[in-house]
């Protein structure tokens, strides 16, 4: 993709925030659907950046855009898991990449990515072997939030295996880390000159089996995920 260094660049800034699979507190977590997440494209438009006029007869600069293609939760998980041993790791998005076609492509992983650690006592726990990372590439997701209600399932090792994982394969994260400095800075990706940044957090209300996203909220010294507030989308 062609690249304009010299050209002044409109910083876009998207926050995303999920619930993810959360069930109302007093409710039990539902099972999650297996059918395909939605896709929603976006384009969005740069400002032409004004410039000096050679002559009185020089066309104007045009405005530059991108595309972000925006799906919803994605889990390679549990069946998911079986498909990709015998059909590789690109089949869960063989039908829709397609689909995924803008110039950055954002999804909810929900999941990590790891062998280890044992499962969070909570209704469901959810985990795909690191091997699969590269299913994320084959479907054209660049970016992911790990913001959600499942990415420490299997503790902080699950989400250490995830973080070397999807760094391992070139797919940029938000939404947890090593600390909460990590958990809550952006992931800034360049799209055809334009610099965009992500951020990630979670906001999911408490489930019924007494589980509390807050058990993994990222402090100073501490891995987890990006609790969603006021005061950290803005700082």
């Amino acid at each position: 993709m062609t690249r304009h260094p010299l050209v002044r660049v409109v910083p876009m800034l998207f926050v995303f925030t999920f619930a993810a699979c959360a069930s109302p507190a007093g409710a039990p977590e539902q099972e999650p659907s297996t059918s395909a997440p939605a896709t929603v494209s976006s384009t969005v438009t740069a400002s032409p950046t004004s410039s000096p006029t050679p002559t009185p007869t020089a066309a104007p600069q045009t405005g530059r855009s991108i595309t972000i293609s925006a799906v919803g939760d994605v889990s390679l998980a549990r069946g998911v898991v079986d498909e990709m041993e015998v059909n590789g790791a690109a089949y869960p998005f063989a039908l829709v990449a397609p689909l995924i076609d803008g110039d950055i492509g954002f999804a909810n992983l929900e999941g990590p990515l790891t062998e280890r650690g044992a499962p969070w006592p909570k209704g469901y726990n959810f985990r795909t072997p690191p091997r699969f990372a590269t299913s994320l590439m084959s479907g054209h997701i660049g970016v992911v939030t790990l913001a959600n209600n499942h990415m420490l399932d299997f503790g902080v090792e699950g989400l250490t295996d995830t973080l070397a994982a999807l760094d391992a394969t070139g797919v940029r994260h938000v939404g947890a880390g090593a600390n909460a400095m990590d958990a809550h800075a952006p992931a800034v990706v360049d799209a055809d000159g334009l610099h965009v940044a992500f951020l990630g957090c979670v906001a999911t209300p408490d489930e019924g089996g007494g589980f509390s996203i807050g058990a993994w909220e990222a402090r100073p010294d501490a891995p987890g995920v990006a609790i969603c507030s006021d005061d950290s989308i803005t700082a």
